[in-house]
């Protein structure tokens, strides 16, 4: 299987211009988890996705927005969670928090993968 990869541009939430490129399989995917980095995306391309989606966020992320994940959770369509990670950095700099999201994100994709 092939990896897909574009470059992204976009604006933070403090104005600053920031870049990604995101990668994924060429294969259908059957869940889409989001860290909040989806700013290009259309309140129709997020409700287009038709899999289930969890969106995670840090209110004290200063990178992104909290209404940015918001907007996206809201477009989504159901199943659809969200996951506040207090307490937690834009990077998931400490090695607790990566740990958390990982456990949260495997626990709720058994279902549909």
């Amino acid at each position: 299987m092939g990896i897909h990869s574009e470059q992204l541009t976009f604006t933070g939430a403090n104005g600053d211009a920031l870049a990604a490129r995101p990668e994924r399989r060429a294969q259908v995917a059957r869940a889409y988890a989001v860290f909040a980095h989806c700013f290009t995306c259309s309140r129709d391309a997020i409700a287009g996705l038709d899999r289930p989606l969890m969106v995670f966020h840090s209110p004290l992320d200063t990178v992104v927005s909290v209404d940015n994940s918001r907007r996206i959770f809201e477009a989504a369509r159901h199943p659809k969670s969200f996951v506040s990670l207090d307490g937690a950095d834009h990077l998931l700099s400490r090695s607790a928090d990566g740990a958390y999201v990982a456990r949260i994100l495997s626990a709720w994709s058994t279902r549909y993968l």
